[in-house]
């Protein structure tokens, strides 16, 4: 069977999820047709974003975190605050969060809850 002829100028090759940027970047290479800049590739909807993760995640390619947060809270109706503090700590080692700000901002109170109790502790001052 022949192949029908594409225009391709070349390959995209992989990119690890580790390497950061370069790895959304190589995303929006591979959905947004035709860019001339980078800031090509920043601006979705007429809108410029700082990085092209924030690009990416506007674009719906990244999913908005908000199952990680779900678990956190979850967690926190029959776990001890330490325990919350190693399940994020997991959760940011597993590299698998896109928004990682998102889910601090939203369960930092659960996880700092106790740290008063334990700093009193610690000084033996009840």
């Amino acid at each position: 069977k022949r192949r029908t002829s594409t225009f391709s100028i070349g390959r995209i090759f992989f990119v690890p999820l580790g390497t950061g940027e370069l790895y959304y970047l190589r995303l929006l290479l591979n959905v947004i047709k035709d860019p001339k800049f980078y800031e090509d590739l920043k601006r979705i909807n007429n809108h410029n974003h700082l990085t092209f993760r924030d690009a990416c995640y506007a674009l719906g390619l990244l999913d908005d975190d908000k199952e990680y947060v779900d678990a956190i809270k979850e967690a926190s109706n029959w776990g001890m605050p330490s325990y919350l503090r190693q399940l994020f700590a997991m959760l940011l080692l597993s590299n698998s969060m896109s928004q990682l700000e998102y889910v601090w901002q939203s369960t930092w109170q659960l996880l700092s809850e106790d740290i008063l109790y334990e700093e009193r502790v610690l000084l033996n001052n009840p």
